[in-house]
């Protein structure tokens, strides 16, 4: 067990968190990896201290670019990479130094081709919170029990991290370019390529919930990226299970109605505000052939609500907060 690991590290605006993850990857017990530090036209101190990191380990290697987004640095990382399995780091995330270990060990050990491990939400006052590594035990899954479980997007996500993957799972420019929420878009793809896969409930990553993140930022954009990323992978999914088309069915459902909540949560207000009618017209475009029967009762009104009329949509989600509080 001493096969290369390509650590591949998108630099953008983190100076604040970027040595606090660079020092959890150079420190790792295991020692046989390259890391790769790509500086995606950072307008702080970030690609000086990539620079100072290169001159102190020779295991890394700095990458100078223009501005393109995540998914070009990950793409530019992923040209120079040469070990033969390869993980992915934000660079305002970190990992414990046991992780590569760990997870190289049990990608060999159990002969598969990705090995995807539980994750901390990592906050600023210091509180680490794992939710879901005490559900299913440590285990093998074919590919079919992995998009199933991808879908309930709960216990396996579609985060790009917290996963090892052998190299030729990766293929050429598998990010797209100016699209945000790329793991969503690629992540049936890669679990599509693989016969075998590893699910350990250890949590080895630290996802920093950044509220300057392109998660917790509201805008057209992101919102519209959210759903066709999504959009995307269902129609990749019920190509390969057709059997599957009435859960996707439901989780589209589910989606529409996360995606509203989160731009409410964003925008901080119930109002029906410009940002909101925009993307919600989108929305229900999309919403056009579901009728949300599926989904529960609460979900159902809110949803058939939604397809009617948005402020009253507004104030369903409004009067369920307030009861929620009470309750």
């Amino acid at each position: 067990m001493n096969k290369l690991v390509s650590i591949i590290i998108p630099v953008y605006n983190v100076e604040k968190y970027l040595n606090r993850c660079v020092e959890s990857v150079v420190n790792q017990i295991y020692k046989n990896i390259e890391i790769i530090l790509v500086d995606d036209g950072s307008p702080d101190s970030c690609g000086k201290m990539c620079d100072e990191w290169g001159k102190k380990d020779l295991r890394i290697k700095v990458i100078h670019k223009k501005n393109g987004g995540l998914s070009d640095a990950r793409n530019f990382g992923l040209k120079i990479a040469t070990g033969e399995y390869v993980l992915f780091v934000d660079s305002d995330d970190w990992i414990s130094t046991s992780m590569v270990k760990d997870m190289v060990e049990n990608m060999e050990k159990n002969n598969v081709d990705m090995v995807i491990c539980q994750f901390y939400l990592a906050y600023a006052n210091g509180k680490k919170i794992c939710k879901y590594n005490n559900i299913i035990e440590n285990q093998i899954f074919d590919v079919r029990q992995t998009i199933k479980l991808l879908l309930d997007d709960k216990i396996i996500t579609n985060h790009i991290w917290r996963k090892l993957y052998k190299r030729r799972l990766l293929y050429s420019n598998c990010f797209p370019i100016g699209m945000n929420y790329e793991d969503i878009y690629v992540m049936p793809k890669l679990i599509f390529s693989c016969k075998k896969i590893y699910y350990t409930n250890n949590p080895y990553y630290y996802y920093f919930q950044n509220q300057n993140s392109i998660t917790n930022t509201a805008s057209y954009k992101n919102s519209l990226d959210h759903f066709k990323a999504k959009k995307h992978s269902f129609e990749q999914i019920i190509e390969k299970f057709p059997e599957m088309k009435q859960e996707v069915k439901i989780i589209q459902e589910k989606t529409i109605l996360h995606i509203c909540n989160n731009l409410i949560k964003n925008e901080n207000n119930y109002k029906l505000t410009k940002l909101k009618l925009n993307i919600f017209t989108e929305l229900r475009k999309e919403s056009k052939n579901l009728n949300g029967l599926d989904l529960k009762f609460g979900q159902m009104i809110l949803f058939k609500t939604f397809k009617h009329s948005f402020k009253i949509f507004l104030i369903l989600c409004w009067l369920k907060k307030i009861y929620t509080r009470k309750g």
